[in-house]
């Protein structure tokens, strides 16, 4: 016999992953809560080339759509991600002044202490603060970072001084602006 999985452990493989689902009704639907839910759209002409969403699943909580305070406890995430690139690196290697993540106007403040990825090598670094007010940036990486020099081939430079940002923005939750893991 298996011990149960802990919160957060990887499934073993072939296993079932676990998903959740916000789904709003068009009309209200009585059942209470830990029943299995199976539904089906039949509406639809089975010859038509359209998809007929077919799903099943317990239910754990009912939430009123209309009480943004009962949405906010739903702490539903739409994953984002914005691409940059490292302007230059600083002399030691680790400080970095980027690009193109931000326009003129954003409040870098609010992406302050965020974790950003140079693609090239898989460096991780922090969102250290503003550099100037055109929309650059300084990043402080965990280990020496490098670019190619001007006047290469720019493709391979732009891929070379790539970076991301990957966060998840609450759906519901305005309060709070964004969540890394």
């Amino acid at each position: 016999e298996a011990a149960p999985a802990l919160p957060g452990a990887a499934a073993p493989l072939g296993a079932p992953k676990t998903c959740f689902a916000l789904i709003r009704f068009e009309k209200p639907v009585q059942c209470p809560l830990g029943s299995l839910l199976i539904c089906s759209k039949f509406d639809l002409d089975q010859h038509a080339p359209s998809c007929r969403l077919t799903f099943f699943g317990r239910l754990l909580e009912t939430v009123d759509a209309n009480d943004a305070q009962q949405l906010a406890k739903v702490k539903v995430v739409k994953p984002k991600e914005r691409i940059g690139a490292i302007e230059r690196v600083e002399a030691d290697g680790y400080g970095c002044i980027c690009k193109d993540l931000f326009k003129k106007e954003t409040d870098i403040a609010l992406f302050t202490n965020l974790t950003v990825v140079h693609l090239a090598s898989g460096t991780k670094g922090v969102i250290e603060g503003a550099f100037g007010k055109s929309g650059k940036f300084r990043v402080r990486f965990d280990e020496k970072v490098s670019i190619p020099k001007a006047g290469g081939d720019k493709e391979t430079e732009r891929q070379q001084c790539a970076i991301a940002l990957r966060y998840s923005k609450y759906v519901f939750d305005k309060s709070t602006k964004f969540a890394q893991s």
